[in-house]
């Protein structure tokens, strides 16, 4: 089947546009992953920093009230899951969210990473230290489902735009394709009737400069 010159170029132009388009959202989402990705490291710092802070003064009392209470408000946060305060002979002193009894997970290194993405958490620790001694470590669970759900909104946003600014083009594009289309079946129909000996066909193409051009030109030629 023989496509028309309407259809070639809609095809054509579309199939641009959306390798055009595919590249803009997988570059709309690589930004998106390093963005959060640099926020979620400056913030886990800032909240090490912070709890390493408060805890250095009840470790160094023993003080495992206080520093249960400072895990219950740190875990206060949205995006903490559990915390684990560890003793310097790794025996657990302190706990929120977290079953003492149960093996805790492996660390990991990224958040980004695939483990940490399919679990929807970031294990992590961070060292309480004193004068550069270590008194203990804080194991910490971060929720990653915020940049799964925030990814996945960025792909639907865009995925959605891409498809309106798609049918927009095509509708825009049929509709041009027609029109050409029109005014070309129109000078061929015009230049069978001179071959025919019909040399009193005349052709109106339009108002705009082009068409008027091209048919002044057809009909300058049909009256020689």
């Amino acid at each position: 089947m023989k496509l028309s010159l309407t259809w070639k170029w809609l095809i054509v132009s579309l199939l641009v546009e959306s390798m055009m388009l595919s590249v803009l959202v997988f570059r709309n989402i690589q930004q998106l992953s390093e963005s959060l990705h640099v926020q979620t490291h400056m913030r886990l710092q800032e909240q090490a920093t912070l709890l390493q802070s408060a805890l250095v003064a009840p470790w160094l009392q023993m003080d495992y009230a206080t520093i249960q209470s400072i895990l219950e408000e740190t875990a206060k946060m949205e995006s903490i899951e559990y915390l684990v305060a560890i003793g310097s002979q790794s025996h657990i002193i302190a706990s929120v969210g977290w079953k003492e009894s149960a093996p805790l997970p492996l660390l990991e290194h990224d958040a980004f990473e695939a483990k940490s993405l399919q679990d929807h958490r970031f294990d992590t620790q961070v060292d309480v230290l004193f004068s550069g001694q270590k008194l203990g470590s804080v194991r910490i669970g971060v929720s990653t489902l915020f940049y799964i759900q925030a990814r996945e909104a960025m792909l639907m946003k865009s995925i959605f735009i891409a498809l309106i600014e798609v049918i927009l083009s095509a509708v825009l594009l049929f509709s041009f394709g027609r029109w050409t289309a029109k005014h070309i079946a129109q000078l061929t129909q015009g230049a069978n009737a001179i071959a025919r000996g019909e040399y009193t066909k005349r052709l109106e193409l339009g108002l705009d400069y082009d068409t008027q051009a091209l048919a002044h030109a057809f009909n300058t030629m049909a009256q020689t």
